[in-house]
Parts: structure tokens; sequence; C-alpha cells
């Protein structure tokens, strides 16, 4: 019988990220979301960039790089909401093909400085295949929080030392 990793187990992610390092705990926890073209939208009207992607749930996960045959990790759905969205620039993605699946590898994040005054406050999404979303921000604050029931599956994710 394989090792059903138990859901009952899960606790709900749920964070607002105002600076650097929490959006630093929210890059680590949606690594490797699916997130479809379809779930993805700028709604430039509300200032607010909007997707959902189902996660791996990484926390509690062992850390071995494969799980013991037959093992089982979990995924479940998260809505994030980036805000005060001031502009939104895609890189190698088509929006228009909105059956395309888009896994996420880390959300980076950058900001003006003492030496670098002109630098806009932004945030990158950046999947596999080269696609990045580049997220131009007037402040800081990223909501992420997973709803619906957590579900099993035999596969976690893993990546090349090239990647």
């Amino acid at each position: 019988m394989p090792n059903v990793t138990k859901t009952q187990d899960y606790r709900p992610f749920r964070v607002l990220a105002k600076d650097p390092e929490d959006l630093a705990v929210v890059s680590a926890m949606l690594q490797d979301a699916v997130v479809p073209v379809v779930d993805l939208a700028y709604l430039k009207d509300e200032a607010q960039l909007v997707f959902v992607g189902s996660r791996y749930a990484w926390e509690g996960q062992p850390e071995k790089a494969k799980p013991a045959k037959g093992s089982q990790g979990i995924r479940v759905r998260c809505a994030v909401t980036f805000s005060e969205v001031k502009r939104v620039q895609v890189k190698n993605l088509d929006l228009t093909k909105t059956e395309q699946m888009l896994s996420l590898l880390a959300i980076a994040y950058g900001a003006a400085t003492e030496e670098e005054p002109d630098l806009p406050t932004e945030a990158r999404l950046l999947f596999s295949g080269g696609a990045e979303i580049r997220v131009e921000l007037a402040s800081l604050s990223v909501q992420a929080e997973d709803f619906g029931d957590p579900w099993p599956t035999l596969y976690k994710p893993g990546h090349d030392a090239a990647d």
C-alpha cells in the first residue's frame, strides 16, 4: 500500500507579504506551483495581478530529492494577489494560449536603493521555459492563501542542478 501523506495534518498557508522577507516565504511556498494561463489576470482598474495555481505543499515533506516508491505528497489550490500594481509586462509568454500550463520557479523582488534610486519596485514571476511576468508595484503588497481541499500526488517536483 502506498505511503499516503496525511492530508488531515495539512494546515492552509495564508500570508500577506509587505516586505522582501515575507515575499521570499511566498516564493518558497509557491515553488513548482502549476499555473494555468486561463487563471492569470491583470485587473488594471483594481491595480491587481491575480492568479490561482496548484502548489506542491513542500512544508512537512521529506528533504529527499525523490520520494520513496509509492509515496505521495499533496497539492492544494492557492490564490495569489499582487496589489498596488502599476504595470505588467510578459516575456516569452503568449497569454492568448489559455490552455497553456506554467510551472512557477520563483518570485524575484527588486526595489530602488540609495545606489540606484531610479529602479522601480518590481516583482518578477519566473516560470520554467523562460516565461516571465514582470509586475511593477507602487509598494509591496502580496497576498497568498490556500483554498479548497488538498489532494494527493505521486509526483514530487525535482530540478536538475543546471536549473
